[in-house]
């Protein structure tokens, strides 16, 4: 064992678990001396080594070291070869942005300096400034002098001064671990900043258990204390607080006449109105749990929720009886009408405890089938004590409720309202598939308080802005976001144009299994371009979070890892899956009770805030939804003529890849296939036909492959003739243009249904978008209903005619050179 191997696996570990790669590639500067006439010659022929150290399968730090001394061994044994020749014979295109085959390096200098006697010639020594880095990063560790010491050279337009003196702490941690802790696996992370990572950025643990007042209490309260305030307003109409817990009142009546008693779960099958309010209180006030279910689900995966469930009773609306009467004709389970629901039943009043269930929301599972989360009373209160997320709210604002009814944000509208005496105004759905609808929805109703998916935002934004007067200021105080990562620079471009724009934009972590919301970062719409992207915040102040490893110890500071969240907002686990919430809900070490592990990876930003950076397996966030992309690879699977497939995310879409034996309408009867069991969010946007499912070197599918042939494929396959070039040659060609662009498929067909090709609703809103720049002006709703490119010539000719906007192809040009300095300012500096 050398000290060169020792310091080489030292640094190969640590780098490892700060790019959470099994194989680095370190630069080892060589003498190149390799007999006894090169010693004696004058001038300089060190070498550099491209040295790759596989750190897989979790070695013991005593197996790295001799991997380490292996692979050094052998390619000290060819050092004579030049590394322009190694470069040449391994690398194909080269690339001016970073060094080829490596790009950070380590030398251990072990020989004293002196300097030489010449007679005759004085010798000084002369600092010399580096200005340029041969590589990102360089380590040295000089061990020629008494004093031990390591220096470190690096690009300032990748990394700060604070970035790379974190990583030499961690090093130097490591170096020392390994003498001081010689019985025990070596560490980068000291007990300090152990500490600082499981206490310090969390909220204190109380010395006794904290309760909150109850959702339902404090929704109590303000009836009692305001009973004609307004609590909810839909389509024009308003409901109070008092009416609306009269009605509750019914509703719980009518259930405890059937049964309903305090942990009986109940089915709420209903549209887009407050009676869906009404229901959830009449469930709770019997101490119930309520099930949420999307109407348009479709009826297998509605079917696989209520076997889950376990309904004891299905409360349902006018509109979704008859689909409710198929549902439940097997399992006998009865409806009940949430209009006319009543009974004779006299209630005692009492409010569910913090250990009480709440509702139960199903998200998707990667066996197939959706997972049913089992949610408490104990976090929902403590999301919203004193007040929801700590915000400042009050009784004067006006909440949206813009989230589908089976979606966990809806829980925070409702209650976020509700539980502070404000006002939640239900956006139907069809404002919901039309930005414009909604936009005008959100001035006219004056909301103070929304929330959007940031691919819902970046939609909803610019027309709101448009539709307020030159000297109006907008009423919103709080956009909060969550559900996907948000891109801060592409919401700064947004409001770029807006600056006396007063909101505060708040971008909150969360999952269901947490109670909605986790972490929280706040920013005013001034600051928003100077904040980092990937910014999550802190902790909430009834959440604990954890960046751990494999083994749950901490990370460290600025170094990726899982994000485990604890504390009172943490979900009771899945509905009867006791081996599931086993796995995802092991103990707190660090907080007691337990935690949930989120398979988010983010890590602890040098400011204390996190930084979210991705998933580590194939749950993928898309348009608000977690989606397992195992589950819609299952649900393939099951056609009798697909033989293999993969599916990936791009673009806010999904991908599929299918090797199967169908014909040439597969993607048609593909698509109709995952319709009849998965919701539309789940549905590939592109179904591809592929020979095969390609595979990497260790076995995994090559989806980066996979998406590359089909990116290639467009392109080849991409109309000859530019949109432009078809404006004015006819109606249905300038639709099918536009058609062509937002879809990015060629093949598109005059009656082909903007859905079957692959459409989705964001798809249509940017499609409503680019026919407007071409004076095609029509509404997402007519969008929705014609379906068709002949269908929308159809509808645009009984209207006036229309002329392209001559400025829409610059303006277009000017969005894609914006997004590509986007993307190549990327994360920002290190």
């Amino acid at each position: 064992m050398t000290l060169f191997a020792v310091t080489l696996a030292a640094y190969a570990s640590v780098l490892s678990r700060y790019a959470r790669q099994d194989e680095v590639v370190v630069g080892v500067p060589v003498a190149n001396r390799m007999d006894d006439a090169e010693e004696r010659l004058v001038g300089c022929l060190v070498n550099t080594l491209p040295i790759r150290l596989d750190v897989s399968g979790r070695p013991s730090f005593t197996e790295l070291v001799d991997r380490a001394r292996r692979t050094s061994m052998a390619a000290f044994a060819n050092q004579d070869v030049p590394f322009e020749q190694i470069v040449r014979a391994t690398v194909g295109e080269r690339q001016l942005s970073h060094a080829p085959l490596f790009q950070t390096s380590l030398t251990v200098q072990n020989f004293p300096f002196a300097f030489p006697e010449f007679a005759g010639v004085r010798l000084t020594e002369v600092d010399v400034e580096i200005d340029v880095t041969k590589f990102d990063l360089g380590l040295t560790l000089d061990v020629s002098t008494d004093v031990p010491f390591l220096r470190a050279e690096y690009s300032t337009e990748l990394f700060t001064a604070e970035t790379v003196g974190t990583l030499l702490t961690h090093y130097l941690t490591f170096l020392r671990s390994i003498v001081d802790e010689e019985q025990q696996e070596p560490s980068m992370v000291d007990e300090a900043e152990r500490a600082q990572l499981t206490e310090g950025v969390n909220p204190p643990l109380a010395s006794a258990p904290v309760t909150h007042p109850s959702v339902l209490r404090r929704f109590a309260d303000h009836a009692a204390a305001t009973p004609d305030a307004v609590a909810v307003r839909h389509r024009d109409v308003e409901i109070t607080y008092a009416e609306l817990d009269r009605w509750a009142g019914r509703i719980a009546a009518g259930l405890a006449d059937r049964g309903v008693r305090p942990g009986v779960r109940v089915g709420l099958l209903l549209g887009r109105s407050p009676a869906v309010v009404a229901a959830i209180l009449g469930v709770w006030k019997l101490g119930g749990v309520y099930v949420p279910l999307d109407p348009d689900y479709p009826r297998q995966r509605l079917e696989l929720i209520a076997a889950n469930a376990g309904m004891a009773v299905l409360v349902v609306d006018p509109e979704t009886a008859e689909s409710a009467a198929a549902l439940t004709r097997d399992s006998g389970t009865p409806l009940a009408d949430a209009h006319t629901l009543d009974g004779i039943s006299v209630l005692e009043e009492t409010f569910p405890g913090p250990d009480d269930p709440a509702y139960v929301i199903y998200t998707s599972g990667s066996t197939g089938v959706p997972k049913g989360v089992l949610v408490g009373h104990g976090g929902l209160d403590a999301l919203n004590s004193p007040t929801p997320a700590g915000l400042d709210v009050t009784a004067a604002d006006v909440w949206l409720a813009a989230s589908s009814f089976s979606f966990d944000a809806s829980v925070w509208e409702m209650w976020g309202a509700l539980t502070t005496g404000a006002r939640l105004v239900i956006a139907d759905r069809v404002d919901l598939v039309d930005r414009e609808r909604l936009a005008r929805l959100v001035r006219r109703e004056a909301v103070t308080v929304l929330f959007q998916t940031p691919g819902a935002l970046y939609r909803l934004l610019p027309p709101y802005l448009r539709a307020l007067d030159p000297d109006e200021a907008s009423r919103i105080r709080y956009v909060v976001l969550g559900g996907e990562a948000l891109s801060w620079s592409r919401l700064a471009s947004l409001i770029a144009d807006a600056p006396g724009l007063q909101t505060v934009f708040v971008n909150m972590y969360g999952i269901t299994e947490g109670t909605i919301h986790v972490t929280i970062f706040q920013a005013s719409a001034a600051d928003v371009p100077r904040v980092p992207e990937g910014a999550i915040g802190v902790p909430l102040p009834s959440a604990r979070c954890y960046v751990l490893d494999e083994d749950l110890r901490p990370t460290g500071l600025n170094v990726p890892g899982e994000l485990y969240c604890g504390g009172a907002l943490v979900a009771h686990g899945y509905l009867d899956n006791p081996e599931l919430t086993e796995a995802r809900f092991p103990p707190d070490p660090y907080g007691g009770g337990v935690m949930y592990r989120t398979g988010d990876v983010v890590k602890w930003g040098l400011d204390g805030s996190m930084v979210y950076l991705g998933r580590n397996d194939t749950q993928v966030q898309l348009r608000g939804y977690r989606v397992e992309l195992a589950e819609v690879e299952g649900a393939l699977l099951t056609h009798p003529a697909v033989r293999s497939c993969a599916v990936a995310a791009e673009d806010d879409e999904l991908v599929a890849f299918v090797v199967h034996g169908i014909g040439p309408d597969a993607e048609h009867d593909l698509r109709a296939h995952l319709r009849e069991t998965l919701p539309a969010y789940m549905v590939p946007s592109r179904i591809l036909t592929v020979a095969t499912i390609p595979l990497t070197a260790h076995g995994k599918v090559d989806l980066p492959r996979l998406l590359a042939d089909s990116r290639a494929a467009r392109a080849a396959t991409a109309p000859s003739r530019p949109p432009a070039a078809v404006v004015g040659t006819g109606l249905e060609e300038r639709i099918r243009a536009c058609w062509v662009e937002v879809l990015r498929r060629p093949d598109v067909g005059l009656h082909d249904n903007f859905f079957d090709l692959g459409g989705h609703s964001f798809a249509l809103i940017a499609l409503q978008q680019r026919m407007s720049e071409e004076g095609l002006d029509v509404s997402v709703t007519d969008l929705f209903r014609c379906g068709t490119i002949a269908g929308c010539a159809a509808a645009l000719q009984h209207t006036a005619p229309v002329v392209a906007d001559p400025n829409a192809a610059q303006r277009r040009q000017g969005r894609a050179l914006l997004a590509d300095r986007r993307r190549s300012v990327g994360a920002g500096r290190g």
